[in-house]
């Protein structure tokens, strides 16, 4: 892909609200989208949240935080923003979400793109659905459709996971995650993703083991990459940090073992920190200094 070109992160935005009282805007498809579009400015491209928002305190607050193009943010008058109090079990995240909140009232806006990232969450509602789908198949043929396999709560069935990966020619998911999906589809490996639906590639988000990437053309398995720990540091961000590495790589039309390097390392770092949206420092790209 020439530069310049657009990702599109869709679904859920809101603010995580750790037991220490910080307060974080978050959500997996925004998360995705603000650090794309850090890693996509350095390579002639950019990336857009497209979600909704209360116009209430905390609306205001998520909207002066957010480090990526504007147009795809939507105010909702009726709705609050929404919010996840999130608590850690042995350094892994827990949720809890609220409901009936801005973003399961997201609407269509027709946004030109060559990849969108789609989750599980945000399809909870039926308006939010119908959106994300339109939005989805309205994307041309070229474009690459990443499916973030999210399992939230009780926020998913196999008809929505089905969907999603039929609608999708890439999909992102973790261990745990691709545990649950093989046995809803009894499937053995990652592999057979590519021959039951129509995907073109998985990602596979394995925490402090990486990332494996599988395509038709083969699997690429990265090294490891580990950062000494911040105080307060949290894994809470870390596979959308990769998602949007790989995103970006993939669209550029990157080799494999490149797009899967970069992905472990940002997602490392992300781990390595507070939060969902820590700065990624210049060092982090020395991973693919051939590809500027």
């Amino acid at each position: 892909m020439r530069p310049p070109f657009t990702i599109v992160g869709i679904g859920e935005g809101l603010f995580d609200c750790f037991p220490d009282g910080r307060q974080l805007p978050g959500g997996a498809p925004f998360n995705f989208a603000v650090q794309a579009n850090r890693i996509a400015s350095r390579f002639g491209g950019r990336a857009v949240p497209v979600t909704r928002i209360g116009k209430d305190d905390l609306g205001r607050k998520f909207a002066a935080s957010i480090q990526a193009p504007l147009e795809g943010l939507q105010w909702d008058p009726v709705h609050p923003t929404g919010r996840v109090d999130v608590t850690l079990e042995r350094g892994e995240p827990r949720y809890q979400i609220a409901e009936n909140v801005a973003w399961d009232f997201i609407e269509y806006v027709p946004l030109e793109c060559d990849a969108v990232c789609f989750g599980t969450l945000a399809q909870r509602s039926p308006r939010s659905r119908e959106s994300i789908h339109r939005f989805v198949t309205s994307t041309p043929a070229r474009a690459l459709r990443l499916f973030d396999i999210n399992l939230r709560q009780h926020y998913w069935d196999f008809s929505l996971i089905e969907q999603g990966l039929n609608l999708a020619n890439a999909v992102k998911l973790n261990e745990e995650e691709m545990r649950i999906v093989s046995d809803l589809f009894d499937m053995e490996s990652p592999v057979e993703f590519l021959t039951r639906f129509p995907l073109r590639t998985v990602i596979l988000t394995q925490g402090a083991k990486g990332t494996t990437m599988y395509t038709r053309e083969g699997i690429t398995r990265g090294e490891p990459v580990s950062f000494k720990l911040a105080p307060n540091a949290d894994s809470v961000g870390a596979g959308d940090a990769s998602a949007a590495a790989a995103t970006v790589g993939l669209v550029c039309g990157w080799p494999a073992k490149n797009v899967v390097a970069l992905a472990n390392t940002i997602g490392a770092w992300v781990a390595s920190q507070p939060g969902a949206l820590p700065d990624l420092p210049e060092s982090i790209f020395s991973v693919a200094p051939s590809l500027t």
